[in-house]
């Protein structure tokens, strides 16, 4: 651990200092965990930053009209459906997704009876 001065300003020294008595701990190990805690934040920033960067451009409201179709409710007011959605249209969207995945799983299922044959061949 790597040892350094620091100069703190008389009210960031009194917070520090009763919430290190409050929580039993040395002032220097409170400075240290919310160092910690600010360096975490702001990796989770960057972290964000770069996985929005890779986002694909209308993936959400895939998600929302997924989520719509199946008559569960937006998790927030404000990603509700608009009332002028048609709603047949979701239905409709939903059967073929249903379809798709009625599909993937029968090739799936397919491509394993495949693969145990060919090891038993």
């Amino acid at each position: 651990m790597k040892k350094i001065m620091i100069r703190l300003d008389e009210p960031v020294h009194t917070f520090f200092a009763r919430l290190a008595a409050e929580r039993q701990v040395s002032l220097s190990q409170i400075i240290n965990e919310t160092l910690a805690c600010l360096i975490v934040a702001e990796k989770s920033i960057e972290m964000m930053e770069a996985r929005a960067a890779r986002a694909r451009p209308g993936a959400m409201q895939q998600v929302l009209d997924h989520t719509a179709a199946h008559g569960l409710t937006p998790l927030h007011p404000e990603d509700a459906v608009p009332s002028d959605v048609n709603r047949g249209l979701l239905e409709t969207r939903l059967r073929e997704e249903r379809s798709r995945q009625a599909w993937r799983r029968g090739s799936k299922q397919t491509d394993r009876r495949d693969e145990v044959q060919s090891h038993r061949g």
